[in-house]
């Protein structure tokens, strides 16, 4: 093939290209913003920062029809201007003439591959961050609007909030003054425990996938007025991990990030979120263990209402609950077991090594809430008990019907444990262990109350593979078929040379739409663990294997003519 008849259809191509392709990115990356304009998401700087963000990931999806466009109005000008007739005369093959296109598809294909597994994610990612807000903004968005912030098991509500510089020498990135605060903790997605405070001030740190909130509160009360509140009039609150808004996805890795997903599952914030749950329930059980011992070795554990790293609240306040053992009443729930020949438990508030108060209750339950970043935090529900002021020797004995001791943790007595195999492993040392070994750690009898949560850590790792294998292969077809969209505009403009360009178009475009729909719908059947990966694969790649055997049944009937 001359050299310069090539060219002369590569410049014609490129031009074409060039124009459709900016014409097209635009209205796509648009199209892209309509959602967060519409959820007000985006402001008019963020809107032009988000479609000049959104322009390269777009352009995967606008090369191939830009691709079949061009390649459509230059081969169909050149059979309608006898271009080809002339050529074929001279002698000049078929495939000759499709070179140009061919070679300008196996570019854009290599581009598309490289944008697509290195670029695009970047911009993915940059585009999700743009419409959703950080921490502090969101929650005090969500004050003004009376909308509660999740965290952990809590919901919190307040009435006013607004931002503040966070303390100097401190690592917090924001703070925040909040007033006319609500906590509400959930247990089983059911409100089980409030308290409210005058004002409290809140400190947020980054840690990966999420934003960890330290607080501290003014005059906390319980909503309940039965409750013996553990905290005085400053109370520094347990630490709060609040997910990022922003969520990481598979679509903004690049390919190096995906096999590094793939090789480590639990680094993905899904994974991890189902292995954080097992840790906790795993506290939960490890401390119901190593409370059992400390009972049957010593009849006594001690409580204390000061949380780790407290700066205000008591510093030597304690709580002895004297008995025999614990017993399991549900999850997350324990029944105390008076010491032998006793009909009730002792527990004791001391003070700076001073006795207090005792109550003497006939049932003692204790309520465990499990923290993510934290120790376990404990109430003890009391009943039919008598309350007794020790600081007073004529004091009389004062019946109650309940009565609750609430934010206590336990407080690990030293040199008991040392043949323990699971000694103090609270949720500090958890967090270090993998799912495997974190499931290494669960006890026989156990097993079964644990089992589900295994299954729900396998089964998202399964899903988690399957997304990878979608993604990449998705990334692949979605590259190819630039190239097969190409050749198909080319022989289709050839084989109706006497058709309008756009009707041509036309019928390049609705084989093209087919195969797109076709690889999105296997990428989500790959993504799917009820289905086998291979019938995925199958759709996902007979888009592009039904356009290339439509392109070579038309060629075939082109050079046959």
């Amino acid at each position: 093939m001359p050299l310069v008849l090539f060219w002369y259809i590569m410049r014609d191509l490129l031009k074409v290209l060039a124009i459709s392709t900016s014409v097209l990115v635009v209205v796509i990356a648009f199209g892209a913003a309509i959602k967060p304009i519409s959820d007000g998401a985006l402001g008019p700087l963020d809107l032009i920062k988000y479609i000049g963000l959104a322009i390269p990931p777009m352009l995967q999806f606008a090369v191939p029809f830009s691709a079949a466009f061009s390649a459509t109005i230059v081969y169909h000008r050149m059979a309608a201007d006898n271009e080809v007739a002339g050529c074929a005369a001279s002698g000049v093959p078929y495939t000759n003439l499709l070179m140009p296109a061919a070679t300008l598809g196996v570019a854009l294909t290599i581009g598309l591959s490289v944008l697509a597994n290195y670029v695009s994610p970047w911009f993915w990612e940059r585009m999700e961050r743009t419409a959703h807000l950080d921490a502090p903004e969101f929650f005090l968005r969500s004050a003004t609007r009376g909308v509660p912030v999740k965290a952990d098991k809590q919901l919190i509500y307040a009435r006013n909030a607004r931002r503040i510089d966070p303390p100097e020498g401190s690592d917090a990135y924001a703070s925040l003054w909040v007033e006319g605060l609500l906590v509400v903790t959930l247990r089983d997605g059911i409100p089980s425990d409030e308290y409210s405070a005058r004002q409290a001030l809140f400190d947020l740190h980054r840690r990966p996938g999420m934003t960890v909130m330290t607080s501290v509160f003014r005059d906390p009360r319980g909503t309940n007025p039965g409750r013996i509140q553990a905290w005085l009039e400053h109370f520094e609150g347990p630490r709060l991990a609040i997910p990022d808004q922003f969520r990481s996805k598979t679509k903004f890795m690049a390919l190096g990030q995906l096999q590094e997903i793939s090789d480590h599952p639990e680094t993905f914030w899904k994974v991890a979120t189902r292995v954080d749950e097992l840790r906790m329930w795993l506290s939960d059980r490890l401390l119901y263990a190593e409370i059992n011992q400390i009972l049957k070795q010593t009849g006594r554990i001690e409580l204390t209402p000061e949380l780790p790293g407290a700066s205000t609240g008591p510093t030597d306040r304690r709580w002895i609950i004297y008995a025999d053992s614990l017993r399991t009443i549900s999850q997350n729930r324990w029944q105390v077991n008076p010491p032998n020949g006793r009909d009730h438990c002792r527990i004791i508030l001391f003070d700076r090594g001073r006795a207090l108060t005792e109550y003497r209750a006939k049932s003692t339950i204790v309520d465990v809430q499990p923290q993510l970043l934290d120790e376990p935090i404990l109430t003890l529900e009391l009943r039919d008990l008598e309350q007794v002021n020790l600081t007073d020797p004529s004091a009389m004995p004062v019946a109650r019907d309940t009565a609750e001791l609430v934010g206590l943790r336990y407080l690990k007595p030293i040199g008991l444990l040392e043949n323990r195999t699971d000694q103090g492993l609270m949720n500090a040392e958890l967090r270090q262990r993998s799912a495997t070994e974190l499931v290494q750690l669960i006890r026989q009898d156990d097993y079964q109350f644990a089992e589900p949560m295994v299954r729900a850590i396998r089964r998202e790792i399964g899903r988690l593979q399957g997304v990878i294998l979608s993604r990449l292969h998705e990334r692949t077809a979605l590259s190819l078929a630039c190239l097969i969209m190409m050749l198909l505009g080319s022989v289709l403009a050839l084989a109706l040379r006497n058709a309008l360009p756009l009707t041509v178009y036309l019928l390049s475009f609705i084989p093209a739409v087919v195969g797109i729909l076709l690889i999105a719908s296997g990428s989500d059947l790959v993504k799917s663990i009820d289905v086998s990966d291979i019938w995925g694969l199958l759709v996902l790649w007979s888009g592009n294997a039904g356009m290339a055997a439509f392109v070579s049944l038309i060629y075939w009937k082109v050079t046959r003519n």
